[in-house]
């Protein structure tokens, strides 16, 4: 597996993947749209990815950069979302989508399904960052599935000069997993963009959290 090049307000978005719930809302914020919860399922799960998923091979063997920017962005969602566990990640090679598929998350007790709403559930909220992109971050409603917990997208748009790109990531939370999917652009150019809404990578986790979660 190559590294990961992104032009830099491809990159900005990719940075704030898993650090926009922070920049978009804190605790007690009002959420802009209800957030999809079920009632925690009787059963309990455990993350265990499989070699393959969404038809994608897993990459046994990620590039250091890649496993140090996956372990950056775990360690950063689990202190965003208050839990705590045994870590997860798993990089899988999607051809459909010219992109690196990620789920990461970790196997825990106790975690609190209801905490998703107030940490991620936010009305569009718009910053200039450090290097001078606009980002617009938006919570939207996620599909919790089957297993039950709850799901929740964030949304991000960043506008670089005429670029303008945007990317999501899904989470979701029982009471013994927490999760998350994105994918990361394989491309190595400089003049290009992406177009990942979250309705896509919603999709994305609908298909993939049951074979990347099972029952206990």
């Amino acid at each position: 597996m190559s590294g990961i090049h992104l032009s830099r307000p491809a990159l900005a978005v990719v940075a704030l993947l898993t650090t926009a719930a922070l920049v978009a809302c804190g605790p007690g914020t009002t959420p802009g749209r209800p957030i999809t919860e079920q009632a925690a399922a009787t059963p309990t799960y455990v993350l265990a990815p499989p070699a393959t998923v969404h038809g994608d091979p897993i990459v046994p063997n990620p590039t250091s950069a890649a496993a140090a920017q996956m372990t950056k962005a775990l360690t950063q969602a689990t202190s965003d979302a208050g839990v705590s566990g045994t870590p997860v990640h798993a990089l899988y090679d999607d051809s459909a989508d010219d992109a690196w598929l990620v789920v990461l998350g970790v196997n825990g007790r106790g975690f609190d399904p209801h905490k998703m709403l107030a940490i991620y559930g936010a009305a569009p909220q718009t910053r200039v960052d450090g290097t001078g992109d606009r980002l617009t971050v938006t919570g939207v409603p996620g599909t919790a599935g089957a297993h039950g917990g709850s799901a929740v997208c964030q949304e991000t748009v960043a506008q670089g000069g005429p670029l303008a790109v945007e990317a999501s990531v899904c989470y979701w939370l029982t009471p013994t997993t927490f999760g998350l999917v994105t994918l990361y652009p394989k491309h190595d150019g400089k003049e290009w963009g992406f177009g990942w809404p979250a309705t896509k990578i919603d999709a994305l986790m609908t298909e993939v959290r049951p074979e990347v979660e099972r029952q206990a």
